[in-house]
């Protein structure tokens, strides 16, 4: 059994006192972006490239390479990564030999049609000596990084839900532009 690749109990993965933020996308599409690990480099500051390894049947990455470069260093990982449809959960971790050691979890709780609350947990520990440690990002950047992806490429609205504006009832003052030009 290997031993890299995390795993996701059914129910839900984190309490609610986890820290969190607010995103106003839908909670599927965060999910669905977040677990596109092949795109992390784009919003995760100082991850330059992801190599899937090994992919599920549903055909996403269950096991990645990552470098990254870090307070001038650069870095090389692995990860395994699990999945959780119908929580919404994504766990990562690095193996257990790794020098640095990432591990973490995110979760897209609905708060609506058009909104989530997003739940995360994201450690870093072990490093290596060469490594300051003010070159690894706080939990916190990393998910406020991913909000302000997910909302440049998310729609505000899932398709087909989106506020309709209401038809305004005629007054007095819009006839009576129609009556002057009579």
């Amino acid at each position: 059994m290997r031993t890299d690749i995390p795993t996701i109990p059914h129910q839900h993965l984190l309490p609610t006192e986890t820290p969190h933020l607010v995103l106003p996308r839908a909670a599927r599409n965060c999910y669905e972006l977040f677990a596109d690990v092949e795109r992390w480099p784009e919003w995760l500051p100082g991850l330059t490239s992801v190599r899937t390894l090994v992919r599920t049947t549903h055909d996403r990455a269950c096991e990645a390479a990552l470098v990254a470069h870090l307070g001038g260093h650069k870095l090389l990982g692995r990860l395994g990564i699990a999945f959780s449809e119908r929580v919404l959960a994504i766990g990562f971790r690095s193996p257990p030999e790794a020098r640095l050691q990432l591990a973490g979890a995110a979760q897209f709780r609905p708060a609506g049609d058009a909104s989530c609350m997003a739940l995360y947990r994201i450690e870093l520990r072990g490093a290596d000596p060469a490594l300051p440690s003010r070159a690894l990002p706080d939990a916190r950047a990393l998910m406020a990084a991913f909000a302000r992806f997910a909302e440049t490429l998310i729609p505000r609205f899932p398709e087909g839900s989106a506020p309709h504006e209401r038809p305004r009832d005629p007054t007095a003052m819009d006839m009576t532009g129609v009556f002057k030009s009579v």
